[in-house]
């Protein structure tokens, strides 16, 4: 009986996805959690669109009878971020964008299963070495202190690490959201939510927040991200 409680609730928590319009890859991370036997969960979902990037994020909580249920819904939307063109030593910064842009930052390109795969093949020992030249290139920028950059570098880092494996390695993280990105919480309370009309409410936000002109960056923390990166084991 307690499974089949168990799995009509499940059934009910993807329908709830259904309902939000979200895809059907969060239904295997429901699966996932019910056969651990985890109640408390967040299930995050990336949306890239011309430059901008929405993540939502779906809190679970157990309610008294011991299930998960949908408790808050968080949605932020970061808008496009232009990198400006400037040489920085024998950098340029728009070129740096282009390559970081050409990589796929979701996985850890530098872990033992990997290298393994792509050192079997010329396209894999090439995008190696891209993605070695990209980090090595980012790591001057940042560290270089007569020819660096440090703000542009955590900028590039923010732009294109936010989602997957090298997040972790974006220096504050929380503070350049707030610096970026326009968000919202919503507690469901078995209310009927529209996602994307909170999206659209976002990017208005955004619109008016530029049409005023108003603020939406100052100068970052001066912290280091070189040892940071180096710690993943690849050499820049």
């Amino acid at each position: 009986m307690e499974n089949n409680i168990t799995n009509e609730h499940s059934m009910h928590l993807k329908d709830q996805l259904r309902q939000l319009g979200l895809p059907y890859k969060l239904h295997e991370q429901i699966d996932y959690y019910q056969q651990m036997d985890i109640l408390e969960f967040t299930l995050p979902h990336w949306i890239p669109e011309n430059g901008s990037l929405t993540l939502i994020e779906l809190h679970y909580k157990p309610d008294t009878q011991n299930l998960s249920v949908l408790d808050t819904i968080d949605i932020s939307y970061r808008p496009p971020i232009e990198i400006k063109d400037r040489t920085v030593g024998d950098i340029n910064t728009k070129e740096l964008d282009e390559k970081m842009a050409s990589i796929n930052w979701t996985y850890d390109h530098f872990s033992e299963r990997i290298v393994d795969e792509d050192m079997k093949t010329a396209s894999g020992r090439k995008m190696l070495d891209h993605v070695s030249e990209t980090l090595h290139q980012l790591d001057q920028l940042h560290d270089n202190k007569i020819h660096g950059d440090k703000e542009t570098a955590q900028l590039l880092m923010y732009k294109h690490w936010t989602s997957g494996y090298y997040s972790r390695f974006v220096e504050d993280l929380s503070a350049m959201k707030k610096l970026y990105e326009y968000s919202r919480s919503i507690k469901v309370d078995g209310q009927n939510i529209s996602i994307q009309n909170i999206i659209e409410q976002l990017k208005e936000q955004y619109k008016i927040s530029v049409q005023q002109k108003l603020p939406v960056k100052r100068e970052l923390p001066d912290k280091t991200i070189g040892r940071q990166t180096r710690k993943r084991g690849q050499s820049l």
